[in-house]
C-alpha cells in the first residue's frame, strides 16, 4: 500500500460526540475538578505562581469515578484550567493565569515496575523525550489495528521501547506506550474545520485485552460487550481531553498477566497573553510527577515542583 493515497475514510462515520456522552457520564468529577479557582485567592501573580498547596492532586486526575460510581484510569490526557477575565478585554489582551497537566502511561513487566518508578522520581520529563504515542492517518480507522495495511504502515515497529527521543538518556526497562492516535483532516460534509484526533488503545493492549472497536467510533468493548476504553471527546474541545480505561478491567489484566503500569505527569503554572519583556516576566512553575498501581492495586505516587524564571 502506498502512503498518502487514502484521502477519504469510508469507515469514519462519526459526526459528533453524542455516543460518548451516552456511554459515559463524568459530570460530577468534572464539576469537582473544575472548581480550581486559586487565582481568586492569591491576588498576587508571583505568589500564585510559586504556591504548591493549591495544585490539584494528580491522583484525582489519573483516577476518576463516573456518575455511576465506577472507577476509570486516565491512560493519556491533557487538562487545562484558565483564569476568567473581564469581557471588556480581548482574549489574552492582558496576562491570564493558566495551569495545565499532561498525563502519559506506560506498561512494563511487573518485575521492573519498582525500578522504573524509583528512576522516574529523579527525572525531568519535560521535552517529550519519553517514548510517544504512534500517530497514523494513512489507513482507515476500521483497519486498526489488526490488518495487513496497518502492519505495513508500522513497518515492523518494535512495540517494546526503551529508547527515548533524547540522546544520552536511557530507560531502565523497556515499556509500551498505552495509546495510539488516529488522525483525520477530511470530513465529508465540511461540517468541521479542525483535524480530528481519536485516541485509541495501542495494538498490543487491544490484542492482550481481547477488546474490539465494535462500532468503529473510538469505543472499545470486551467479550461481554461491556465498554472498557474510550476517549472523553473527539470533536468537542471540552474539558477534559483524555483516554480512559475501566480500572477493574485493567487491574485484572495486570494481575493475571504479571504486568505493571507507570504514569508520568508534567504540568505548568504560567501566565499567557499581555506584553511581557525579559525584565518583567514573572516566571513559571513546572511540575514533574510519577505514579503507579501498587501491589494492593491502589494508585501511588508523588510530584515535585520547581519555579523557573
Amino acid at each position: 500500500m502506498g502512503t498518502h493515497i487514502r484521502d477519504l475514510d469510508p469507515t469514519f462515520l462519526i459526526r459528533n460526540d453524542e455516543h460518548l456522552k451516552e456511554s459515559l457520564s463524568i459530570n460530577k468529577w468534572k464539576a469537582k475538578i473544575q472548581k480550581y479557582n486559586a487565582w481568586n485567592v492569591e491576588r498576587t501573580t508571583l505568589k500564585w505562581l510559586k504556591t504548591k498547596k493549591d495544585l490539584p492532586n494528580p491522583k484525582h486526575v489519573i483516577q476518576i469515578k463516573d456518575d455511576n460510581n465506577h472507577e476509570w484510569l486516565m491512560l493519556e490526557g491533557f487538562i487545562k484550567w484558565e483564569e476568567e477575565v473581564s469581557p471588556k478585554y480581548e482574549k489574552y489582551e492582558i496576562p491570564v493565569r493558566e495551569l495545565w497537566y499532561w498525563v502519559k502511561s506506560y506498561i512494563m513487566h511487573k518485575k521492573n515496575l519498582d525500578t522504573i518508578f524509583k528512576w522516574g522520581k529523579n527525572q525531568n520529563f519535560w521535552g517529550r523525550w519519553m517514548p510517544q504515542s504512534y500517530e497514523f492517518y494513512e489507513i482507515f480507522l476500521g483497519e486498526y489495528p489488526n490488518s495487513a495495511s496497518f502492519e505495513d504502515l508500522r513497518n515492523n515497529y518494535n512495540i517494546w521501547n526503551n529508547e527515548p527521543w533524547e540522546e544520552n538518556v536511557s530507560l531502565p526497562t523497556p515499556v509500551i506506550v498505552t495509546d495510539n492516535v488516529y488522525l483525520n483532516e477530511i470530513i465529508y460534509d465540511c461540517s468541521y474545520d479542525d483535524a480530528v484526533r481519536i485516541k485509541l488503545t495501542c495494538k498490543w493492549l487491544v490484542n492482550k485485552l481481547n477488546i474490539k472497536q465494535k462500532y468503529v467510533d473510538g469505543r472499545w468493548f470486551n467479550g461481554e460487550k461491556q465498554l472498557v476504553c474510550l476517549s472523553t471527546n473527539i470533536f468537542e474541545k471540552q474539558f477534559p481531553s483524555a483516554f480512559l480505561i475501566k480500572k477493574f478491567f485493567l487491574d485484572e489484566f495486570l494481575k493475571n498477566e504479571n504486568y505493571g503500569i507507570f504514569w508520568t505527569v508534567i504540568g505548568e503554572k504560567r501566565t499567557i497573553g499581555g506584553r511581557y519583556t525579559n525584565k518583567n516576566y514573572p516566571g513559571h512553575l513546572v511540575l514533574n510527577g510519577v505514579y503507579k498501581i501498587n501491589r494492593d492495586y491502589n494508585l501511588e505516587g508523588n510530584f515535585a515542583i520547581k519555579f523557573e524564571k
